[in-house]
């Protein structure tokens, strides 16, 4: 978890579909919560220190191995190198099962929000009907695409010192697989752990 004196600069990158104010009570004052978007990972230069959650983890992973993002004091809760089951890295849920997900959130984004966090075990409120969508529809959709098709084929090198943080109840998500794809990290695995970060942290 992130430290009081170190809350100031920390900045978190959320999970897909959550929005930044609900992660932000989990963590000191000061910490900045931004959403999930390779925009965002831009933002986080200079950061002395980076939180990445789920989707947030993937996208700070793929900047590494795409030489864009680099630090040295990382944590990264629930992450994965590919998400699809059909990927072989451990995810839980099928490629057909997002590219479904996300022909849902164009059609009715309330619900569909509210099925993936009923899925994933999130005890975050999804978005009622009515409500704003948890950040722009636009980053939703983009993110599940990415979520449907990215693949790191290796832990990037700039992250092979990242802490890797898994619950081992995760619904989404078979810890002892991910685990093996993050070899060289120093691994926590939390055995009450699921994809909720509350139970992570």
């Amino acid at each position: 978890m992130i430290s009081e004196s170190a809350s100031s600069a920390a900045v978190v990158l959320s999970g897909w579909g959550i929005a930044p104010e609900a992660v932000a009570p989990l963590f000191p004052a000061g910490t900045r919560v931004l959403a999930p978007t390779r925009e965002n990972v831009a933002r986080l230069a200079g950061a002395p220190r980076v939180v990445g959650y789920s989707f947030g983890a993937l996208l700070l992973l793929d900047a590494a191995a795409r030489g864009e993002f680099s630090c040295a004091d990382v944590v990264l809760f629930a992450p994965f190198l590919a998400f699809p089951r059909e990927a072989g890295a451990g995810g839980r849920v099928s490629a057909t099962q997002v590219k479904f997900l996300r022909r849902w959130l164009k059609k009715d984004a309330p619900a569909a929000l509210a099925d993936f966090y009923a899925r994933a075990g999130l005890s975050f409120p999804p978005p009622a009907t009515g409500d704003a969508p948890p950040y722009r529809i636009e980053d939703l959709d983009a993110g599940l695409e990415i979520l449907a098709t990215a693949k790191l084929d290796a832990v990037p090198a700039a992250a092979r010192s990242w802490e890797i943080v898994l619950g081992e109840a995760d619904a989404l998500l078979d810890a002892p697989a991910v685990a093996a794809t993050f070899a060289e990290n120093p691994v926590r695995l939390v055995p009450a752990g699921t994809h909720d970060l509350r139970t992570l942290l």
